[in-house]
């Protein structure tokens, strides 16, 4: 959701996107990350083997296809080696392919001048997956909610009404609901209220709770929690307690609440030395690669005089 407003947002505001720096943005700030995780997996794999590495073409293979995005299958022969990273990395695959869709979008929305029969389009492909109860696509559905608020905050802007007491009562009370009536978030009912939650919070409605430090900073961060929490939690429950789980089996929530602050720290750390540069490389390689461009672009313009 959060996505598909941003980008989608992108569009409507700036007809004429510089597409170079929009990729170039995207690979370095996932992929720096990325890399740091797979080198991590690749680490506690190694911790982890017995026999050493099966070969360089059984092992070569399965690690680019987690650098380039297509899939997680299993590395060095561990059976399920994604749930080192409890299966996480598939969503960046997807948000890739959004990514990608951009363009096609941005061609739509900019002849139309209005995104409405775009929506109307993708309406009807949702309630058709609500029909079929298509789990595979309850994520589209999320980009395109993100959209929708996109559009409706270009068009109509902050909306005073958010703010009423009516309104900060469902935005307190939604995650409640939805986490008691939905075991799982693969419910199209679930994408909805998580959507109206969404719309809510970028609509306008001020929660001071969300607007603290500490949660700024937890958003700073939440790329790194969501990628590292995985593998932080196989280490510890995987490998230093899985010896001795059934003793500890009542303490289990005591050391996910003593991992959280380990995980925050790794996270910080990792944004300040592995986030931000590649983030701030990002414009200097936008600009080195502009300018390449435009140098080749004279040298052929002399050759044809």
């Amino acid at each position: 959701m959060i996505t598909g407003f941003l980008f989608f947002g992108k569009i409507l505001r700036q007809p004429g996107l510089d597409w170079l720096n929009l990729y170039i943005g995207r690979f370095f700030r996932i992929f720096p990350l990325y890399i740091a995780l797979i080198l991590s997996v690749l680490v506690v794999l190694t911790l982890l083997g017995r026999g050493g590495w099966v070969g360089i073409r059984e092992t070569l293979i399965p690690v680019l296809k987690w650098v380039l995005m297509l899939g997680a299958p299993d590395i060095n022969g561990l059976k399920d080696t994604k749930l080192l990273t409890a299966g996480v990395t598939w969503t960046l695959t997807r948000e890739w392919m959004f990514y990608f869709c951009l363009p096609a979008l941005a061609l739509l929305v900019w002849r139309q001048r209005s995104p409405v029969n775009l929506f109307t389009i993708f309406g009807i492909a949702f309630t058709l997956v609500l029909a079929t109860r298509s789990s595979f696509d309850y994520y589209w559905g999320s980009f395109l909610i993100g959209m929708f608020f996109a559009w409706l905050r270009h068009k109509f802007g902050l909306m005073s009404w958010v703010n009423s007491r009516p309104a900060k009562w469902s935005v307190a009370m939604l995650p409640v609901i939805l986490i008691v009536s939905f075991p799982n978030p693969y419910n199209g009912f679930a994408i909805l209220g998580l959507g109206l939650f969404f719309g809510l919070i970028v609509m306008g409605a001020r929660i001071a709770f969300l607007e603290s430090a500490p949660m700024r900073l937890l958003g700073d961060l939440s790329y790194g929690i969501y990628l590292f929490h995985g593998i932080i939690l196989f280490v510890l429950f995987g490998g230093l307690l899985k010896a001795s789980t059934k003793p500890l089996e009542n303490f289990h929530w005591l050391f996910i609440g003593c991992l959280v602050p380990i995980l925050v720290i790794i996270c910080y750390i990792l944004h300040v030395y592995v986030e931000l540069p590649g983030m701030a490389y990002a414009k200097v390689f936008a600009e080195k690669l502009k300018s390449a461009r435009t140098s080749v672009m004279n040298a052929l313009t002399r050759a044809r005089i």
